[in-house]
């Protein structure tokens, strides 16, 4: 399946849509015998934002190059990655609350009493 440069972002963005999270997209470029169907250079393979993933696309961005299935692979690398993301998000806040208690002077006075009254 051809993709045009825009869709490869298209496609992703039916799982994920924060770009900023989605981390680098191009990883280990390495020449491959297939001319772009747009302009006729050489088109690289690389690895899909450093996953077990290998595409092939054009260095002149006209587009990519799926293999049959890859973008069903692309949308689950794409779910894993929201994943994460809001477990981290989840975390980050969880902290920041627990700090929140942590710097509040009344926790400390109630846990200092909770303990001598132990």
């Amino acid at each position: 399946m051809w993709l045009d440069h825009h869709e490869l972002d298209e496609l992703e963005d039916r799982a994920f849509d924060v770009d900023e999270w989605k981390g680098t997209l191009v990883f280990e470029r390495v020449a491959t015998s297939l001319p772009c169907p747009r302009c006729g250079t050489q088109m690289k393979r690389f690895r899909y934002r450093y996953f077990n993933l290998e595409l092939d696309f054009c260095e002149q961005a006209h587009g990519y190059w799926l293999d049959k299935g890859e973008e069903r692979q692309i949308l689950e690398l794409m779910r894993k990655t929201k994943a994460s993301a809001l477990r981290k998000l989840k975390a980050e806040d969880r902290f920041r609350r627990f700090r929140y208690y942590l710097d509040h002077p009344g926790f400390l006075e109630t846990l200092k009493r909770w303990i001598a009254g132990s």
